[in-house]
């Protein structure tokens, strides 16, 4: 069994003192200058946009259009280990969760935080979900939301007309 711990920065199997390697990526759904989080309408698992691919892009792949603006959805891992850590802000929604899910398998992975954001005040919640997956070969993942009174995924807080608005994001940390 191994013992996961970060030590000096690095991430080791403290039950065998071996680093692992810690090939890193890192999913976006980022927006122009104050434009706020996408509407969610409530009912159902809703899929939220991810448009940015950052870091280590060898082992995870997007299928549409990236970028700040764009609507892509999906994202697959090859085959592997991974640390997965999502995160989804929540305004004005009440009750409202996300998970992340698992298309190949039509399979939920993870459910995020239980969060409250009353549907009357300004005020954001993030929900937020850690997981590890031990995948075989290919498969395609996608963020989901589900709130009782609607509302929004975040809202914009900006400092200068010179910054992007960042939303969901996705973490996703190769182990093997």
């Amino acid at each position: 069994m191994s013992i996961l711990r970060r030590l000096g920065g690095a991430l080791r199997d403290i039950s065998t003192q071996k680093r692992l390697n810690e090939s890193v990526a890192l999913l976006k759904d980022v927006k122009v200058y104050n434009a706020h989080g996408d509407s969610i309408s409530t009912g159902g698992w809703r899929t939220r946009i991810l448009n940015t691919l950052e870091g280590d892009t060898s082992f995870v792949s997007t299928s549409g259009n990236m970028g700040t603006g764009q609507n892509n959805v999906p994202f697959t891992l090859k085959k592997g280990i991974y640390y997965i850590a999502t995160h989804v802000p929540f305004y004005q929604t009440n009750n409202a969760q996300h998970r992340l899910y698992n298309v190949t398998t039509s399979s939920q992975v993870v459910l995020g935080t239980s969060i409250y954001s009353y549907s009357s005040e300004s005020n954001d919640i993030n929900s937020e979900s850690h997981t590890i997956v031990d995948i075989n070969g290919p498969n395609e993942y996608r963020i989901e939301v589900k709130t009782e009174a609607g509302g929004r995924t975040g809202t914009s807080f900006y400092t200068d007309a010179s910054s992007l608005s960042v939303y969901s994001t996705v973490r996703i940390f190769k182990l093997k």
